[in-house]
Formats: structure tokens, C-alpha cells, sequence
């Protein structure tokens, strides 16, 4: 009987460049950035306004009386806000001065407190939504968050040996491989971001345990000295949105009407089927729920090994009217095409 391989065990070289590594193609080198503090709620609607009144905010020498936290969580923000994708840097200001942060069109769209879709983030597909947006916008601004989702399809790793996998993956995408530090930091805090069980809860006040949004999503579950990643937690997830995810990719590849394999949008490293938990029956049975009352999005062959998603306009434009149908509730607001 042929042995089954070691979790996260890696596997013998490809024969890929750097260059070529999915992690390198899909993510910036960014480690342990966010000050070990996860995303809290009101954390980014309060740097959306700042940042409407002043893109330099976060380089003022008073900006944690102006957003009313410490300097960690200040630290903390404008890291979320890079990875979130809801602000990008602007240009280079020049020798020793700050670069600005812009907020982008997506950010507009869902946090703008007048025609924003949801501005207070009250709406669970809203963090569904910031989920995907971290791991599968480009580049992925939380390589150690897009390693976890999508370096092994086994749900249960020992912690140390997420760690270093973390590095491994980091090495061959050519980059400097992070510290150990850097890793555990990373690891600890994406913990806490999606899991209300994880030991250090033991020493938290419960306002702490009940500040984090993304722990309701149920992506981690941490086991003492193990993290488990749970199979078809992105059952959960709107329908429209996982519609939206998988027309996303594909954009990323091929901008132009086309079509798109199903295993590759199940099973492929940095594909939404990863990082939604998803397997491909239920991704199967997400996209036929979201394709109801639609003709430019088809399931071809959806029972077949050689099933794909096919659109008639780029790929792009039918996401953009994905979303705007999830948020139909919140009004007239499309989703920006480009965004």
C-alpha cells in the first residue's frame, strides 16, 4: 500500500524558476507587519475616514490621537488596510518623507458611509468579501495567510511545521526566506484572526475574544499546538460571492470572454476553492445557485472531469455584476469594474 505523505511534507523540486512559483506570481513579501493584532471591528471604517481627510494620516505625529488608538494598533491598521486592498501606496514623495496611502475604488464601494454597500461592515458576506480580498488580490499582501490556505490541500498541520513551510515557500518564490520570529508572529495573529479557540484566549478579556469579526467565518480552529484549516468551511460564503471569486481568477489569467477549468478553480494554489475551503462538488453546488437567472455565466458539463465555467463578456465585468447582485439590498451601487 503506498505510504501517504507526511502533512505538509515537501514535496521533491519542480522544475519552476522562482519567478514561476505560485506565491511569487500571487504575493509581495510582507511579514509580520501588523503589530501581532488582528483586523478589529471599527478598524477600518475609521481609517477609511481618516484617509478620505488626509492620505498621510498614518505619518502624522499626532495620528493615534486622530484615530484614537496606540501606536501598535496604528501600526496594525494601515497594515490591513494594504492587505484588505482597500488603500494602495501613492508615489514616492521623495528622500525621508512619507508615501501617502490612496484608498481604492473598492473601498469606496463598501465602507463610503453614504452610498457604500456596507460602511460598518454589519453584513457577514462584507467579511467573506475581505477574506478573498486578502488572499486572492494581487499581489497578497499576506503571504503567510496565502501559504496556509494554499501551499497544502491537508487541513491539519502542526503548528511549528506551518512555521516553517512558511519559509520553504518563501525561499523557492526567491525571496528572503522570513525570520523565525517573523513566522511565528504571523502564524499567532492569523490564529487569532479566524479562531476563538486558540490557548492564548485563555489570558484574553472577553471583549478581546468578541473583537474579532473574522472569527465567527470558522477558517482556523487551532488544537493546542495544531491548526486546522476545516474542508468546506466556504459553504457558508453567498453564493454570488464565490461566483464572483472564481470569475476574479479567471480575469487574472485571460481578461477576455472565455472559460475556465473547474479543478483549476477547486484545486489550483491560489484558486478560490482554496481559500473558501471549498471542494468541488460544493463548488459545483455554489456556482449553479449563483448562476440562477443568469446567461452570460455557464456551467459546462458540470458533472464531467472536464467541467469548466464559461463566460460570454470578460471575466471581470460579469464579477462586477456578481457583487453588485449580492448588495442589491444596500441600493443601486455597482461594484467599480477594474477594482
Amino acid at each position: 500500500m503506498r505510504q501517504q505523505p507526511a502533512l505538509f511534507e515537501v514535496p521533491p523540486e519542480q522544475a519552476l524558476t522562482s519567478s514561476q512559483h505560485p506565491l511569487a506570481m500571487h504575493g509581495e513579501r510582507m511579514f509580520a507587519r501588523h503589530s501581532d493584532l488582528p483586523p478589529r471591528y471599527g478598524w477600518l471604517g475609521k481609517a477609511y475616514t481618516a484617509l478620505t481627510q488626509d492620505p498621510l494620516v498614518f505619518a502624522a505625529p499626532d495620528a493615534c490621537l486622530r484615530l484614537g488608538v496606540g501606536r501598535a494598533a496604528l501600526t496594525a491598521i494601515r497594515y490591513w488596510m494594504l492587505a484588505f486592498h482597500l488603500a494602495d501606496l501613492g508615489p514616492d514623495q521623495g528622500p525621508g518623507r512619507p508615501r501617502p496611502l490612496l484608498l481604492t475604488p473598492q473601498a469606496h464601494w463598501l465602507l463610503h458611509p453614504t452610498y457604500g454597500v456596507d460602511p460598518y461592515l454589519e453584513d457577514n458576506a462584507s467579511l467573506w468579501l475581505l477574506h478573498l480580498w486578502l488572499l486572492q488580490q494581487r499581489p497578497c499582501r499576506a503571504p503567510s495567510w496565502w501559504v496556509a490556505f494554499h501551499a497544502s490541500p491537508i487541513g491539519l498541520v502542526k503548528r511549528a511545521a506551518l512555521e516553517r513551510r512558511i519559509q520553504i515557500e518563501a525561499e523557492r518564490a526567491g525571496w528572503k526566506a522570513p525570520t523565525d520570529d517573523q513566522v511565528r508572529h504571523d502564524v499567532g495573529c492569523m490564529i487569532r484572526m479566524y479562531s476563538a479557540r486558540e490557548e492564548a484566549s485563555r489570558r484574553e478579556s472577553v471583549e478581546d475574544l468578541l473583537d474579532r469579526p473574522f472569527a465567527g467565518l470558522g477558517l482556523i480552529v487551532s488544537h493546542e499546538h495544531r491548526v486546522h484549516l476545516p474542508m468546506n468551511v466556504g459553504r457558508r460564503a453567498p453564493a454570488e460571492l464565490v461566483l464572483a471569486a472564481c470569475l476574479h481568477y479567471a480575469h487574472d489569467y485571460r481578461p477576455e470572454p472565455g472559460s475556465m477549468a473547474l479543478a483549476r478553480l477547486a484545486a489550483e494554489p491560489g484558486a478560490p476553492g482554496r481559500s473558501l475551503r471549498l471542494l468541488r462538488s460544493d463548488l459545483v453546488a455554489k456556482l449553479r445557485r449563483a448562476l440562477e437567472g443568469l446567461d452570460d455565466v455557464v456551467l459546462v458539463d458540470a458533472e464531467q472531469e472536464h467541467a469548466s465555467l464559461a463566460y460570454r463578456r470578460p471575466p471581470a465585468e460579469s464579477a462586477a455584476k456578481a457583487l453588485t447582485r449580492l448588495y442589491a439590498h444596500a441600493g443601486d451601487h455597482p461594484f467599480p469594474q477594474g477594482a
